[in-house]
C-alpha cells in the first residue's frame, strides 16, 4: 500500500478513494488472519496437550522463555507447529465469495451462451 501511495501514477484517485483501497486491503488480510486464529484457539481448547508439546518444541529450538522468534530456517525442527498451523487453516479455510445463480433471462458469459436447460445451478465466484 505504501508503494501504491508513493507512486501515485494514477492521479484520478481522490484521498477518500485511496483510504478506501487501504481499508479494503487491511480488511482482506485481517479476515484470513482472524479466521485462522479462531480455529487455532478452538483446536487448543479441544486438544490442550499439543500446546504443551508445541511449547516444548519451541523452547528446544528458540530457547526457553522465547529468547528469539522462530524463523523459516527453524521449520524442519518444528513439525508439530507446522502441522498445527496447517490444520488451523484446513479446518475452516477462507474462500472467495460464491453464490448460486439461476439465470432468468438469456445469459452470455465471455461471449459464450450459458445453457439454461441444464439442471445444474451455476456458481459465480467473485
Amino acid at each position: 500500500m505504501s508503494e501504491f501511495l508513493a507512486d501515485k501514477q494514477d492521479k484520478n484517485f481522490t484521498e477518500e478513494e485511496y483510504l478506501y483501497i487501504a481499508g479494503a486491503l487491511i480488511e482482506a488480510g485481517s479476515d484470513t488472519t482472524r479466521t485462522t486464529l479462531h480455529q487455532f484457539v478452538a483446536g487448543s481448547a479441544l486438544w490442550p496437550d499439543w500446546i504443551v508439546r508445541g511449547r516444548e518444541q519451541l523452547d528446544a529450538v528458540c530457547g526457553s522463555n522465547a529468547e528469539r522468534l522462530p524463523t523459516m530456517r527453524d521449520m524442519p525442527q518444528l513439525p508439530l507447529i507446522k502441522a498445527a498451523v496447517k490444520e488451523s487453516m484446513r479446518w475452516k479455510y477462507v474462500r472467495p465469495f460464491r453464490f448460486r445463480a439461476c439465470p432468468c433471462s438469456p445469459l452470455n458469459l465471455m461471449s459464450s451462451p450459458v445453457d439454461q436447460t441444464s439442471p445444474k445451478p451455476a456458481y459465480l465466484t467473485l
